[in-house]
């Protein structure tokens, strides 16, 4: 009888084994995507934001601290500046 169970229990514990090694993988090839994916946008912001500065632009910002952008210059909000000063 204990020879039974002790065979039953190895043959649980193969399966459990095998079925971890199987999980750690999904896991590191789940990671490695991820970080697949963030090197991958993160490499695209730093591309669009060299082109913002080389066309000259320094904002995307339609409104920006009391400031308006009129054909890509900041032009003062005089009834919101008030505020300010």
């Amino acid at each position: 009888m204990d020879e039974m169970r002790l065979g039953i229990f190895r043959g649980v514990l193969g399966l459990w084994k095998k079925w971890v090694k199987e999980v750690e993988a999904a896991i590191t090839l789940s990671g490695a995507m991820g970080q697949e994916e963030s090197r991958n946008l993160s490499e695209n912001i730093q591309w669009s934001i060299k082109r913002i500065f080389e066309e000259g632009l320094f904002s995307s910002y339609k409104h920006f601290m009391r400031y308006r952008c009129v054909e890509g210059e900041f032009v003062i909000v005089p009834e919101q500046a008030k505020i300010v000063r």
